[in-house]
C-alpha cells in the first residue's frame, strides 16, 4: 500500500482498528492524540503556545522520517484534525506544502525541514 501511495504521488491514512500499525512500521511513530486533546483543552492565552509545540512535534518526525527515508506515521486516535487551517504553520509545518506530495517532493520546498 505504501509503495503504491509513493509511485503515484499520495499520502496514506488508515484506520488502525487493532492498535498494531506501530508495531510493522520502521519510523518514527508520533501520538498525536494527546496534542489534540491538549490544544482542545488550553486556556485562550495557551492556545498558540501549545499548538507551536505540537506542530514543532511534528516538524521533528517529518524530518527524522526525511532523514531516514522512512514514513512518519502519526497517530490521530479517533481524532480528525483540521490539517487546513487549525494545525498549519507557514514556517513550523506548511501542510498546504507537505501535503501536496508532487510540491514537496522538489527539493527547494523540503530541504529547509533538514
Amino acid at each position: 500500500m505504501l509503495e503504491e501511495a509513493n509511485s503515484k504521488n499520495q499520502h496514506v491514512f488508515l484506520w488502525d482498528k487493532t492498535g498494531q500499525v506501530s508495531t510493522y512500521h520502521e519510523g518514527p511513530v508520533i501520538d498525536f492524540t494527546e496534542q489534540m486533546v491538549r490544544v482542545a483543552l488550553a486556556q485562550r492565552h495557551d492556545v498558540n503556545e501549545i499548538l507551536t509545540e505540537s506542530l514543532q512535534l511534528l516538524r521533528t518526525g517529518l524530518a527524522q522520517a526525511m532523514v531516514t527515508g522512512s514514513h512518519l506515521l502519526v497517530n490521530l486516535g479517533m481524532l480528525a484534525p483540521n490539517f487546513g487551517s487549525v494545525y498549519t504553520d507557514k514556517e513550523i509545518f506548511p501542510t498546504e506544502a507537505i501535503f501536496r506530495c508532487s510540491h514537496w517532493r522538489h527539493r527547494r520546498f523540503h530541504t529547509r525541514f533538514l
